[in-house]
């Protein structure tokens, strides 16, 4: 009979603190199974009889455990993710804020390809993470032309894609604008999680049709992967 009653208490003991200790909070589970240990101590050493007294004490042990556990798991709020169990990437932070009025977006997709005739893998065409430049081989060339309808000066920003698999520089680009105007994309390896804006610099453009041409630095091991670039109006 006694072991018909101790055998549930004891599972019943074990899976309180097993449950505290995993789902809820490590001090509590310890809490817990100290609290069983002690019952257990004292009913079997320190109480004669044991039978009635025996089940009073491990059902009420169950009870405010169950209680405590209940309570404590309500009251404390989940824990919150930590920025490495973060499922929002840089590119939705960054187009979670609104461009400033006037900014351009043009699709790296939109452009024309040109290459040398050894370069056999860069292409500007539909891949796995969207319509994207991908310019592998040296001086593989994305051209495009954007209109402009106020002149001015406007921040260049590029939306590129990194695996931190390749050194530094390996996807350089340079940057002409209007055939007079040369920018640097100096790369530095990182894991960008998908896509992430980098800022270029300042570039004058004028009213109406502005040529951009990006072209990769080197035959490298990398390719530049560019998904689209922005033109933001310039303010001090």
């Amino acid at each position: 009979m006694q072991l018909i009653v101790l055998l549930p208490s004891a599972v019943a003991a074990v899976a309180t603190t097993l449950w505290s200790l995993l789902y809820v909070s490590i001090p509590l589970g310890v809490i817990i199974g100290i609290a069983w240990i002690l019952s257990a101590f004292i009913v079997g050493k320190y109480i004669p009889g044991k039978t009635p007294l025996q089940v009073s004490i491990f059902a009420g042990v169950l009870v405010v455990s169950s209680v405590i556990n209940l309570t404590y798991n309500q009251i404390i709020p989940d824990k919150p993710k930590d920025q490495s169990e973060s499922t929002e990437t840089d590119e939705q932070v960054i187009e979670d804020t609104k461009d400033p009025e006037g900014t351009i977006v043009v699709e790296a997709g939109d452009g024309i390809l040109t290459t040398n005739q050894y370069d056999t893998l860069s292409y500007i065409a539909e891949s796995a993470r969207g319509r994207e430049a991908y310019l592998a081989g040296k001086l593989a060339t994305a051209s495009y032309n954007v209109n402009i309808e106020t002149a001015g000066s406007y921040d260049l920003w590029i939306k590129l894609s990194d695996d931190a698999l390749h050194s530094d520089e390996s996807r350089s680009a340079t940057i002409i604008v209007n055939g007079s105007q040369q920018l640097k994309y100096k790369h530095i390896s990182e894991d960008t999680k998908g896509w992430k804006y980098y800022n270029i610099g300042q570039v004058q453009l004028n009213s109406g049709t502005n040529k951009f041409e990006f072209s990769k630095m080197a035959d490298t091991s990398a390719a530049f992967v560019m998904d689209e670039f922005k033109l933001i109006p310039y303010s001090e």
